[in-house]
């Protein structure tokens, strides 16, 4: 069994805290305001809820289990101290604020997971790196989405409604993938190998499921007589389902021009399973089970969210700047960019995650893929 840090009090932080206290590792867990936080922080627990229409092997359905940690605190080094293990499972929107934070008290051959990525972990890379004395033997990798499919549903508990079936781990550089995936495969039972950290990066589906329906329904967003409108249950129709699909296709281009190979995760596997030929991350009925949820509701009361802040200012530009490095046409990707820096009045083609912001647009495609297995500028 492992030390984990678990990192931040967010949705995927308490699942994480919770899941992995159940399995048996000894959780060090960080959360930034004791206010929002005071039942974890009093009682060093969490309670595990697992959603009543549950649909998976690893958990029965309604079951309810609270389990003790070693530790919950304000202090981010107390929390990493002493972990094998240092799991970040926060939005992609915190990541360079937290990672001033958290470089500075990382420790010698700690695994950090950062779920979802994003890429991020080219930035903590980096971080580390410009260090006067860096840490030894840290490997920096993540997943494409968190590991579950999860809400905070009571001040000190967790409702898991489903588990990630297909989980790739990809390492920056993707040469250390072997040593992050030996440590993922201990805390979740889905890890799968990626390339690196970019091929995990690029199989992020929230471009697909929440950038191109908040784009295409931003009038029923912000129209206040609609009530509880939701862009899952309400906004998917034929038109943006082609859409959403013509982003996808584009992204699996660019997968398959830098050499990754299946799984893709194409969103047919997640809208329509019955007509795709592969699987989606967390199963073929990841949908119908995720529509039924007891504690998923997803009903953004205006287009200052996390589907724009982070779906598109950091993994569809992202999408878009890689492309664009590539030479690969993105007409949809491009238009998702274009259409919401007109909606909310901001340049995230400059402002968002790009190659050019990571200092990797300057590279040739070799140089490029050299850097993303072996690390380092050429």
């Amino acid at each position: 069994m492992h030390t984990v840090a678990v990192i931040g009090g967010s949705n995927g932080g308490y699942a994480a805290a919770a899941d992995f206290a159940e399995q048996g590792h000894a959780v060090q867990w960080y959360v930034r305001s004791p206010d929002n936080h005071a039942a974890v922080l009093e009682s060093e627990s969490v309670t595990l809820a697992v959603s009543p229409r549950y649909e998976g092997t690893r958990r029965t359905a309604g079951e309810r289990t609270t389990v003790s940690l070693s530790t919950v605190t304000t202090d981010l080094a107390e929390a990493v101290s002493g972990a094998d293990a240092v799991v970040v499972p926060l939005p992609t929107t915190a990541q360079q604020g937290l990672f001033a934070d958290l470089v500075p008290t990382l420790e010698d051959d700690q695994v950090v997971l950062l779920c979802p990525g994003n890429f991020g972990s080219s930035l903590l890379r980096q971080s580390i790196d410009e260090l006067e004395e860096p840490p030894e033997n840290v490997t920096v990798a993540e997943t494409p989405t968190l590991p579950y499919v999860t809400r905070r549903s009571d001040d000190a508990e967790s409702t898991i409604n489903l588990d990630a079936v297909a989980l790739p781990i990809g390492a920056y550089p993707g040469e250390e993938t072997d040593r992050a995936l030996t440590v993922a495969e201990q805390l979740y039972e889905s890890a799968i190998p990626a390339e690196n950290a970019l091929d995990s990066a690029l199989n992020n589906s929230n471009s697909c499921v929440n950038a191109v329906p908040t784009v295409l329904n931003a009038g029923a967003i912000e129209n206040d007589e609609i009530q509880s409108f939701n862009i899952h249950r309400h906004g998917i129709g034929d038109g943006v389902y082609n859409a959403l699909m013509a982003l996808d296709e584009e992204r699996v281009r660019i997968r398959e021009e830098l050499g990754y190979d299946e799984p893709h995760f194409t969103q047919d596997e997640y809208y329509r399973p019955e007509e795709a030929d592969g699987g989606h991350f967390y199963g073929r009925n990841a949908r119908k089970a995720l529509m039924s949820a007891d504690t998923f509701s997803e009903d953004p009361p205006s287009l200052d969210d996390r589907y724009v802040h982070e779906d598109i200012s950091i993994a569809t530009v992202l999408l878009a700047s890689v492309g664009g490095f590539l030479d690969v046409e993105t007409p949809t990707i491009d238009s998702i960019v274009t259409i919401a820096q007109a909606l909310m009045n901001e340049e995230y083609s400059e402002t968002g995650r790009t190659l050019e912001q990571l200092g990797l647009a300057d590279l040739s495609q070799a140089e490029f893929e050299q850097v993303l297995a072996e690390g380092g500028m050429p």
